[in-house]
């Protein structure tokens, strides 16, 4: 991962790292998605110091974590491009959500629910 010769668990552990940040919008248990990241960034680190000592460690490590800046940058720009070469209307609702500006994520609940009170199973295929 950008030549910081980490290892396969090391990038696996820094999975989870990345999907529980508490800094994502319409998160439902703030404190529990905070703990699940602490818990990993801290497994990370212990499985670091094992892995590859003191000293590599704490040269690596930062710089590991500085990644996950590097891979929201890509991704927010990933979902511009794509938002901009597909018409929402062919792309799946899921999809549509996932790659949907932060600003949209921050709907109010009842907003969402609204828009979705005329959906049908039809809707799905």
């Amino acid at each position: 991962m950008c030549n910081l010769d980490i290892d396969e668990v090391a990038s696996t552990l820094l999975v989870p790292v990345i999907l529980f940040s508490p800094d994502r919008s319409n998160i439902v248990d703030l404190e529990l998605v905070k703990h699940l990241q602490t818990k990993y960034v801290t497994l990370l680190q212990k499985y670091m110091y094992w892995r590859y000592g003191v000293e590599q460690t704490e040269n690596i490590y930062p710089k590991l974590l500085l990644q996950i800046i590097t891979l929201r940058t890509l991704s927010l720009a990933h979902s511009e491009v794509i938002q901009k070469v597909m018409p929402t209307s062919s792309v799946n609702p899921l999809v549509q959500e996932v790659a949907a500006k932060p600003e949209v994520l921050n709907k109010s609940a009842s907003d969402r629910m609204d828009e979705t009170e005329n959906f049908t199973s039809g809707d799905l295929i």
